[in-house]
């Protein structure tokens, strides 16, 4: 009867060994995925203020040259567009 008894506390404790041990393995992976995440939202953000810093650079680039920005910008944007479907 003790035998019986130690092996079912024996299996009950390794069940749980492993079941703890599989939550432990399940948080480290999704706080794994939570840094590469963030990671990408970070990447996206920088290179988005880049590209806002780029355009206002060539409209101030345009304005100084005495032209219009709101004409030469568009058609850039446009033929950038087409290139990319091209591609």
């Amino acid at each position: 009867m003790k035998d019986r008894k130690n092996n079912d506390e024996n299996r009950f404790a390794n069940h749980t060994e492993a079941k703890r041990k599989d939550l432990i393995n399940l948080k480290h992976t999704i706080d794994h995925n939570k840094e590469i995440f963030q990671a990408k939202v970070n990447k996206k953000k920088f290179d988005d203020e880049k590209k806002k810093q780029a355009l206002i650079d060539e409209t101030n680039e345009i304005i100084a040259r005495g032209e219009n920005p709101n004409f030469f910008i568009p058609r850039k944007i446009k033929l950038e567009e087409y290139e990319q479907m091209k591609k």
